[in-house]
């Protein structure tokens, strides 16, 4: 089993039918800030429709098992800013995750 080591995951998560645009980013931004086993590293703007990228830092063992926790840290995260915004009815999401070791990923 290869050592825990500092992983950056960029992460970019977009919600289908979000009714408040406007609030939208700093809801979910709030979100992140609230969920203490999230570090954020950075945070994008949304670019329409409705994609966030975020990166955060994780530690684990491989690159794999660094995006895995990403999603499991995020994906809730970013279901309670959606669901703040007043989604109508049921809405589709996606969430995507890239790790790189801590300090290689570049803006």
């Amino acid at each position: 089993m290869s050592p825990d080591q500092d992983w950056d995951v960029t992460a970019s998560g977009r919600i289908e039918h979000v009714t408040d645009r406007e609030n939208f980013p700093e809801l979910f931004l709030a979100a992140l800030r609230r969920e203490a086993k999230i570090s954020l590293i950075k945070f994008n703007r949304p670019r329409w429709p409705y994609t966030t990228t975020v990166v955060i830092r994780v530690t684990a063992s491989t690159k794999k098992r660094a995006e895995e926790q990403a999603r499991e840290l995020l994906l809730p995260v970013l279901l309670e800013a959606a669901k703040e915004t007043g989604v109508e009815g049921p809405f589709g999401w996606t969430l995507r995750a890239g790790a790189e070791l801590a300090g290689d990923v570049i803006s």
